[in-house]
Parts: structure tokens; sequence; C-alpha cells
């Protein structure tokens, strides 16, 4: 490892998180001052001077996996830039393609944005003359590109918006072996479900282009109180859904809300140790899924995966996770996002609160009112992790509300009061 403080001239350290993980001991070198020097490291292998370096999100898997994505910034010889730098921990060790520093013991990875060891088409995807050449192969015509990050999840995905004149297209980029899944998963819905159709896929960089849909999300759609779609309209497409069968659609199992919830926990309980007992009773409260209807979900289904336009459904978004699943876990994973919305918000909204409740009632006529409390509730409890996975300032006081959420869905299961929407209380910022 390094062997300095964690302090260099002008650079403030971020500041330190505790993270318990026994079987990542390099977790504490990346969320601690010893990160410092190990990225002014690959700093000044490429040339540049640090002056600056902020942590923006931390993606925990407990017992497997760190990674940290930190906004540096960093002088060149004629120029100031801002730099996107990864720092990763691994149980089984850094991927090739990084710098790897070491002690023995703790083994840490870094990289600087686009040379993600896990997604070697990123590279490709950011450069203006190969995505020109991408969109020439599709049948566009030749011309100025302008090229947009949208999201990054180090070593799982990123999104590139690429417009050439008003050509407006998506490259979803992820590890090799998943690209081709994706690009069969949107061929065999295309016609049945308002997706992006896959304009084609790279076996050899494993990025997907995807056509751009019109519309903005529902999150954008609610808090610019614009007309919405009809609860039962969203429920209908829900029922689209299910429906789609096929060419190795539904495949993949989707674990139910609640089983994924004791993963949340683990994050939770890491992070917030004094919340351990806390967490617990919650997640006992949950208690076992019951299967009601099993079908093709979605998987992800909230306000930022709808495109609304007019007032109806204009697109369905990130078709990555669709599989099969207990079908009441969609409509609670959208009720969770939409009663957290209302949390986030800094004062109530009766618009929103309307239209969540409209969506709690259109769900109801389809489900158990306490088995859906309980998966909304799960589902909030993964929500609690957001603040800290995006580092939002005060995230701990964020997470902690959201988990009071959860115990608010929790609390309408138990007193069988669940056909009416959990109450807000606080603020804080879903993601």
């Amino acid at each position: 490892m390094v062997k300095a403080s964690g302090l260099l001239p002008g650079v403030v350290p971020p500041q330190p998180i505790l993270l318990r993980d026994e079987r990542l001991p390099a977790a504490d070198v990346i969320l601690g001052p010893e990160i410092v020097p190990i990225i002014d490291l690959v700093v000044t292998e490429a040339g540049g001077v640090l002056e600056s370096l902020v942590r923006r999100q931390v993606l925990h898997k407990p017992g497997r996996r760190l990674v940290a994505r930190f906004a540096a910034r960093v002088a060149w010889d004629a120029r100031v830039s801002d730099e996107s730098i990864v720092a990763m921990t691994d149980v089984g060790g850094p991927p090739a393609g990084c710098l790897v520093v070491g002690d023995g013991e703790r083994t840490v990875g870094v990289w600087r944005w686009p040379f993600d060891p896990y997604l070697p088409g990123l590279r490709s995807a950011v450069d203006p003359d190969r995505v020109r050449e991408v969109i020439a192969d599709l049948g566009g015509r030749p011309g100025p590109v302008w090229l947009t990050p949208l999201a990054y999840r180090p070593g799982r995905r990123a999104v590139i918006r690429a417009m050439a004149g008003s050509q407006s297209l998506f490259l979803k980029v992820l590890p090799i072996d998943e690209a081709e899944a994706l690009h069969r998963r949107h061929v065999a819905v295309a016609g049945r479900l308002p997706t992006p159709v896959s304009l084609g896929w790279s076996p050899t960089l494993g990025i997907v282009a995807l056509e751009a849909l019109p519309g903005r999300t529902l999150r954008e759609t609610l808090t610019s109180r614009q007309p919405c779609p009809t609860p039962a309209s969203v429920m209908g497409l829900l029922d689209e859904v299910a429906e789609v069968e096929g060419s190795g659609v539904g495949d993949v199992p989707r674990p139910s809300a609640i089983r994924r919830a004791a993963g949340h926990v683990r994050v939770l309980e890491a992070i917030l140790p004094a919340q351990r007992d806390r967490l617990h009773r919650l997640l006992d409260r949950l208690g076992e899924p019951s299967v009601v209807r099993s079908g093709l979900i979605h998987g992800d289904f909230h306000d930022a995966q709808l495109l609304v336009r007019g007032g109806t459904i204009s697109g369905l978004l990130d078709i990555d996770g669709l599989g099969m699943g207990d079908r009441i876990d969609d409509p609670a994973t959208l009720i969770a996002h939409l009663s957290a919305l209302e949390v986030a918000l800094p004062r109530a909204d009766p618009y929103i609160r309307a239209y969540s409740e409209a969506v709690a009632s259109a769900s109801l006529r389809r489900a158990d009112a306490d088995d859906l409390a309980r998966r909304v509730a799960a589902t909030c409890v993964g929500l609690a992790t957001g603040p800290f996975r995006i580092q939002q300032s005060h995230w701990q006081a964020a997470s902690l509300q959201l988990i009071a959420l959860a115990e608010r869905w929790a609390d309408r299961a138990d007193h069988g009061t669940s056909g009416q929407i959990a109450g807000r209380r606080g603020r804080t910022a879903v993601r």
C-alpha cells in the first residue's frame, strides 16, 4: 500500500466512512484518507496533477466487493479538467487492466474513466469518431456527433446519449457477455411493449444501440405537475409485460422484494451499525413472501422507468431485469418510489400525493393489501441504501428517513390499514 498520510498539498481528503466488512480489509483504504495518494498515482501516471478529490458514489456488496467513484480536478499541461476515477476491492482480486496497489493483505484496483476494465466498449462509446462510424453503419448521415454520459455504474454499465443532427440514440455499455442477451430481449418484446428498439449490438465491445423514445419520465411529469397516465393504464402495461412470452425473455428468475431486503439490510448495518437491531426487527416483520401471481415482470418498475407524453405512456425503459417473478412486486416497487418521492420533497405536494394514492388503490384491486404493503416496505429498505450509494449530503439522516418510511408501511400490514398510503415525514432523496 502507498506509504503516505493521505494528504497532498491543496487536496482535502473526502470525509472518511467507517464500514465494517471482514472479507474486504481494503474497504477502509478506499473510504479513508489513504485513497488520496493512490489516486494521485493514477493521475501522475497519466501526466496530470491532482488538485481536488470528492467521493461521488459507493457500491457495496457485503463480503464480495466495494467500488467507489471519485470526481477529481486534474491539471494537465495546458488545461484543467474534471475526471472520474474509480477505486475498488474484490474478494477475487482486481481485474486485469487497472492499476493495482497493495500491501499483501489489502489490495485496491484503480482506473480512470473511460478505461473501465469490465466495460471495454466504454472507450469507443465516448469517442465521437467511433460513434460516428456506428451511426453511419445504422444508416444515419455522417456529421458532427455530440455525446453526453447519462449514467455510470463502474464495472456494471454506462449509458451515453449520442446526438447527430436530428438523430438521437442511446449507447448502453455492458460487460461483453451481457450485451447479446439485452439485445435479444429488446428484439423479443419489440411491437409488444413500448420499449426502445435495439438498433444493433457489438459482440466485441458489449455495446447495445437503442433508439430514443419521446416523452419525459413519470417522475419529471409528476414534479412539474403535468398530466400523468391513469393508474389503470399503468396496471394495464404491467398486464402487457406479463403476457410477453418466448425468445427466452423470462429465463432469468427475479427474487421477490422481500427476499432481496435481507441483502439491503446487510449494506445498511455495515454503514449504520447502531441501527442493526432496528433493521433486523423490520426484516422479521416482513416475513416470508407468498406467491400471489407468478409471471413475467419488469423487475425495477418505478417512476424513472416510465416515459410520458401528453398524459399517456410513451415508453418503458431498462428491461435488463425482465424475468419471471411475483407480479405484485412491480406495482409495489412503483408505490415505494412514489411514497419516497413524497418524502423527498421540501413541502407537501397534493398532486403527487393524490397520484400515489390512486396507484395504490389500483394495485389493491389486484393484490392482498397486507402482502402488497410488506413488499412496499421491503422496497423502501432497498431505497434506504440509495443516499449512501450516491454519497448524498447528510446521507445518514436521509437513510434513516427511508428506514422509517419502510416501518410505516410495515405498520400498515401489521394493523390491517394497508389500503392507505404511508404518511410522509421528513425529507430525503430518491435516485
